[in-house]
């Protein structure tokens, strides 16, 4: 038989006794509760855990991507710096005097060699 804890207990009527194994059942309920709220609470940490590591595997996927983008804008840089160095000397060139004379000069070569072949051409009539 169960001992009385409190004062109702030590009453005869048997509706206020409370005993050790009501308190009993109330622990077991409530141990039954936490063991569910726990299992509820580690099913969200999984969850958790499986959306943070996909998370994970498609940020190790972008930061690939990232580094391959990185390094071909740095070449497309490089090539564009090339490039327009390259396009300044042509138009430094292009603005010389000297490359007014030559221009001169090969309308007068051609201007020679069209007279030449004109005059090849009358002559052959």
């Amino acid at each position: 038989m169960s001992k009385p804890i409190c004062d109702l207990e030590r009453q005869p009527n048997s509706q206020q006794i409370i005993t050790t194994d009501h308190f009993k059942n109330l622990e077991e309920n409530a141990i039954k509760q936490q063991d569910h709220m726990l299992s509820q609470i580690e099913n969200n940490v999984n969850k958790l855990k499986e959306t943070s590591q996909s998370f994970n595997s498609t940020l190790n996927v972008q930061s690939i991507l990232i580094d391959q983008i990185d390094t071909k804008v740095n070449k497309s840089t490089t090539n564009l710096e090339k490039t327009n160095k390259k396009i300044t000397k042509i138009e430094n060139k292009k603005r010389s005097p000297c490359m007014c004379a030559i221009i001169i000069l090969m309308i007068f070569i051609l201007l020679f060699l069209v007279a030449i072949l004109v005059s090849l051409l009358v002559i052959k009539k």
